[in-house]
């Protein structure tokens, strides 16, 4: 769990080159591109806007960002959270 580097991303999903969705989200224009090492697999390209609002990793304070981790590490995850933290 981290914040956002930045506003605006690209989330990339597998799907399965046979797939129904695959085909529909080709169809509907998405950028997708076959997955190296696997010829079975496509990988689709969804633009995402986190919000005008969003606090990016750069405006959050590293001791804010350490405090999140350390609250997700005792009340959310029952394994090791990984955590990117900004020290600028």
């Amino acid at each position: 769990m981290h914040y956002p580097e930045s506003r605006f991303c690209i989330r990339r999903v597998r799907l399965g080159k046979t797939s129904s969705l695959a085909k529909q989200l080709g169809e509907a224009g998405y950028s997708m591109e076959d997955v190296v090492g696997d010829s079975r697999s496509v990988a689709v390209e969804f633009p995402v806007d986190m919000g005008a609002n969003i606090r990016s990793l750069d405006a959050v304070p590293m001791w804010e960002q350490l405090a999140l981790a350390a609250f997700l590490q005792r009340h959310w995850s029952d394994n090791q959270v990984r955590q990117i933290v900004s020290v600028a």
